[in-house]
């Protein structure tokens, strides 16, 4: 009799354990659709802003902008020449080290 018990419970066991892989095969199936449902809406977005830099990008547009708030072709190139090295001022006073701007005081 306790042969056939231990028989049934393992059964039973082995029933419930499939039930639960098949629940937790379905979840990850149903996670799965939505990251490439995901992974869908994010490749036609990136394929709109493709389509959107390549039209920033495009010459004729940047002359109709650039001709629009009144930049022009300079009539002559001018070289200019500058003596020397441009050195940074001296540091008056004492040197500080910079802070984050965190909000902190420490």
């Amino acid at each position: 009799m306790l042969p056939l018990f231990l028989f049934v419970v393992a059964v039973v066991a082995v029933f419930f354990a499939m039930i639960f892989l098949r629940i937790s095969l379905d979840e990850t199936a149903f996670e799965l659709a939505e990251i490439d449902a995901g992974i869908e809406t994010q490749s036609s977005m990136q394929l709109d802003l493709r389509y959107d830099l390549a039209g920033l990008k495009d010459p004729q547009r940047i002359t109709m902008e650039a001709e629009r708030i009144g930049l022009v072709y300079p009539d002559a190139r001018v070289t200019i020449y500058v003596d020397g090295p441009i050195r940074a001022p001296a540091v008056v006073g004492e040197a500080v080290p910079a802070r984050a701007l965190d909000g902190s005081d420490s």
